[in-house]
């Protein structure tokens, strides 16, 4: 009786997404690395890019702070030809992002070469706040 009674006035709670602090990487005088700066806040479609350019750099299994669903394996691709890397490159785009509820699809638009042992990959990723192209490194040699 009482579980049906919690039923009939239970009301659903959509939630509601909150601003995401922004994450600037800038390059401080006298450093020889860029920084992470946080300022300001950003929401929405430009949040998603920030939220896939931090798994795209996070090793997964690596930290122990993160779950088993966050981050990339790129970091496998260490010692393997580029060839290898451009075979296993779709799948492991997809397997970083596919634990977020608003992920839908991605496609390797371009794979290149520019230096020895790096590539650079350009993906179009589709999602529930809309549509946006990321370029990300990968270095083969590291």
């Amino acid at each position: 009786m009482l579980e049906t009674f919690r039923d009939e006035f239970a009301v659903p709670v959509q939630p509601e997404p909150l601003p995401t602090l922004d994450l600037n990487y800038v390059r401080v005088q006298g450093s020889h690395e860029n920084e992470t700066r946080i300022s300001g806040y950003v929401d929405g479609a430009e949040a998603y890019r920030k939220a896939v350019e931090k798994t795209f750099r996070t090793p997964r299994h690596l930290y122990p702070i993160y779950g088993n669903n966050h981050g990339s394996e790129f970091h496998l691709l260490i010692g393997r030809t580029p060839a290898h890397a451009r075979a296993r490159l779709s799948q492991m785009v997809h397997d970083c992002l596919v634990g977020d509820e608003r992920y839908i699809r991605s496609q390797i638009l371009s794979i290149t070469e520019p230096e020895f042992k790096t590539l650079l990959v350009s993906v179009r990723i589709t999602t529930t706040v809309g549509i946006f192209d990321l370029t990300h490194e990968i270095n083969l040699a590291k």
